[in-house]
């Protein structure tokens, strides 16, 4: 259900993206991308839970030519941070092997998305509210589809969920912002 849930948001978020209804973060999407593919093979070595990360890699490159399609896009410097952290990460999985490569991507997913919290909190308006609740119940689905405690299947949707639930809580802004004008 969460891979299905998961691949399923991707596709109206793509038509919000070309029709410029919402704006995302490019940088966001494209370290989430590599992420997810370097996370899915990890998970997939270990037998873990790896068809999510899979998932998330597909519609990050779908997002990411949609992002460039729309010309709507900047990279500051905060995103060059974020980035670099991300490749600290990978270097430590680099370092120390299969299993902290669940706990380093994990870890880099969640710090490269922040660049889409400061964006959905900056401009609410331009986040897609909906699309956001359902990832967050996506990755609560593989959180709970996990079949053990382990860290390759529920860290990854573990941070997942936290990350979206983050991205929602910024971009309620509109709502407020909405009922009290």
């Amino acid at each position: 259900m969460a891979v299905i849930l998961g691949l399923s948001l991707f596709l109206p978020l793509a038509w919000q993206i070309v029709t410029g209804k919402v704006t995302q973060n490019l940088a966001t999407f494209l370290l989430w991308g590599a992420q997810d593919a370097i996370l899915a093979s990890a998970l997939y070595t270990q037998n873990g839970n790896w068809q999510l990360a899979a998932a998330y890699m597909c519609g990050s490159v779908l997002i990411i030519m949609c992002i460039l399609k729309s010309r709507v896009f900047e990279w500051t410097d905060f995103e060059t941070y974020m980035s670099v952290l991300v490749l600290s990460c990978l270097v430590m999985w680099k370092i120390n092997g299969p299993s902290w490569a669940t706990v380093m991507t994990s870890l880099g997913m969640f710090f490269g998305g922040l660049s889409q919290v400061k964006d959905s909190w900056k401009d609410p308006s331009k986040s897609p509210l909906k699309t956001y609740v359902g990832y967050t119940i996506a990755n609560i689905l593989s959180v709970i589809g996990g079949k053990s405690w382990a860290i390759e299947e529920r860290f990854y949707p573990m941070c997942c969920t936290i990350l979206c639930a983050m991205i929602v809580v910024a971009s309620l802004r509109k709502t407020k912002t909405a009922i009290v004008s």
